[in-house]
This record gives C-alpha cells, sequence and structure tokens, in this order.
C-alpha cells in the first residue's frame, strides 16, 4: 500500500505516522500537488504491475475485495485488459445509462471505446471503481494539471483508442457519497465546463459512426451536453441569483460537436434541458454502434 498525503490538514499525519506495517509506504508532500499530480507521482511510485487505486473517501466493500481484484487479474481470459471498472450496479435511473449496463460488451477498445465515452461520458467512472496495469498511465502520458477538475476523464480519452477495457460487475468499493467530496465542490460555477467541453470535442474528432450523419452527433452533443448544463445554470440563476454557471457555458463557442448559439438555446428549451430526446438519440447511437461492431 502507497499513500500520499497531499497536504492535510487534519489528524491524518499523526494517524499516518503511527502505522508500523512495512507494507505501507506512506509520502508526506511539502506542498499540495493537487488530485492529478499526487496520482502521477503514486504511480511513479508504484512497483507493481497492476494497481488499484483508492480515494481518500472510499473504502472496500468487503475484506474479500482485494482478492476478487487480484483473481480478475490471474485470470486468462482477461490478459489482454488494461484498464478493469468495477462497480457496474445496473441500478440506474437513466435511461441511457441504464442502457449501457445493460448492453455493453464485456470489453471496449478503439474506436467503439471512443464512440461509447462521446455517447456516454466518463464510463470509467469514479477513480476508485478503478483497477489498471501500472504503466497504462505512463503510456498516456500521465494526468494532466490543465484538467484540475476533469483530469482522468481527460487521460482515459487520450487512451481510449490504445487501451482495453473491461467493465466488470462485482462491488469491491464503496464510494462514499457527501457534500465536501470534490465531485461535488468543483463545478459551483461552471469551473468543469471549458474541461469538459474540451474532452467531449477530442473525443468527437475521433469517432467513426458508420452512416451516422455529422449532424446526428452534433444534435445529439448539444441536447446531452449543452441543454443539460444549460438547465443547471438556469436553475442556479432562479435560486441564487448568480449567472457564472450560464456565463462559463455560453463562452464555449469553438467545440465541434455543439450546434450554434440560438440552435443551442433553443435545443434547452424544446428538450427541456435535456430531459427529452437525449436518451433516446443516445441509445440509438450505441445500437448502431453495437451493430457496427457485430458486423
Amino acid at each position: 500500500m502507497i499513500i500520499s498525503d497531499d497536504g492535510s490538514n487534519d489528524r491524518s499525519k499523526e494517524y499516518l505516522r503511527s502505522l508500523s506495517d512495512p507494507r505501507i509506504r506512506v509520502h508526506f508532500q511539502p506542498a499540495n500537488l493537487g488530485i492529478f499530480d499526487n496520482l502521477n507521482f503514486l504511480f511513479d511510485q508504484s512497483t507493481s504491475s497492476i494497481t488499484q487505486i483508492l480515494c481518500q473517501d472510499d473504502v472496500f466493500s468487503t475484506p474479500e475485495s482485494l482478492q476478487q481484484i487480484v483473481d480478475f487479474w490471474n485470470a486468462d481470459k482477461n490478459h489482454d485488459v488494461d484498464v478493469a471498472r468495477f462497480n457496474q450496479t445496473g441500478d440506474a435511473h437513466c435511461a441511457l445509462t441504464r442502457y449501457f449496463e445493460q448492453n455493453h460488451p464485456p470489453t471496449l477498445a478503439g474506436s467503439q471505446l471512443l464512440a461509447y465515452m462521446y455517447v456516454c461520458g466518463n464510463i470509467l467512472g469514479n477513480l476508485s471503481n478503478l483497477s489498471l496495469r501500472t504503466g497504462v498511465v505512463e503510456r498516456g502520458g500521465g494526468f494532466s494539471q490543465s484538467y484540475p477538475y476533469a483530469g482522468d476523464f481527460e487521460l482515459w480519452a487520450r487512451l481510449a483508442g490504445k487501451i482495453v477495457l473491461a467493465v466488470v460487475d462485482a462491488k469491491v468499493i464503496t464510494v462514499r457519497r457527501h457534500d465536501a467530496t470534490a465531485s461535488s465542490q468543483l463545478n459551483l460555477h461552471g469551473e468543469l465546463l471549458t474541461q469538459l467541453g474540451s474532452v467531449y470535442s477530442f473525443l468527437y474528432r475521433k469517432i467513426t459512426l458508420e452512416n451516422v450523419p455529422v449532424d446526428l452527433l452534433c444534435l445529439f452533443g448539444t441536447i446531452n451536453f449543452d441543454s443539460q448544463h444549460r438547465y443547471i445554470g438556469l436553475k442556479n440563476l432562479l435560486i441564487t441569483g448568480d449567472n457564472s454557471y450560464l456565463k462559463a457555458l455560453n463562452q464555449l463557442e469553438d467545440c465541434p460537436f455543439l450546434l450554434g448559439s440560438i440552435q443551442r438555446k433553443i435545443l434547452a428549451v424544446l428538450s427541456l434541458g435535456g430531459r427529452i430526446g437525449r436518451a433516446q438519440l443516445g441509445i440509438y447511437l450505441l445500437q448502431r454502434l453495437n451493430n457496427q461492431s457485430e458486423l
């Protein structure tokens, strides 16, 4: 176990200094590195062929969790897998996510993985869901601090055409949710939007869906991204009077996967903030993708 204390200000240091188990290596950062440089540091320290990420808020679900992870990587059928995404629950409320959970292949790679990420977003999910071959991070050039809020999604997008991802049902990690988690705090004023727009633009340029018009991909991209975030921005404006979220969204003018400014606003109204048409169009694209893969 390799632990990096990235400038904690509670009693974590006191506890970590009390550990004497020789299997645990603790590092204390003299200055805060941020989530993704800290991850780069930890991967540099790892000498194992396989690394399981475990963020500070999360825990193994059972005493058998670590053995389940080891068994997965020891199975002959998984020798080509680069990244394993555990905790595929199958209880999603969103129709598009539910379709993905029920219909995805056991492994995704190449253009198929790129397209799934464009339609479904960061399907690798929370970092603690992930177990991977340690060298994968270095192969991708490491996590980028240029994306302080979306650094994981950006790295997986860069790697999507070069890795094999396994989506595994087994629940091995409990991801704890509370108001102080990074995911709850990092996008209050739209700070995440520019970075997400950049990642989706990258995926849009890379994917190939046969016999699917580019306009259809842009229509989905607009409803999936702009319409949903426009609803959030309008809600923030009405409740708090803060328009910073909408301002951040309106500044995204150069994203190739989005329709024009006026069309974006019209679609946000017609789709009721992405609530109408998004899931159906996304499912259609995934069906075309699955049919294309079977040919």
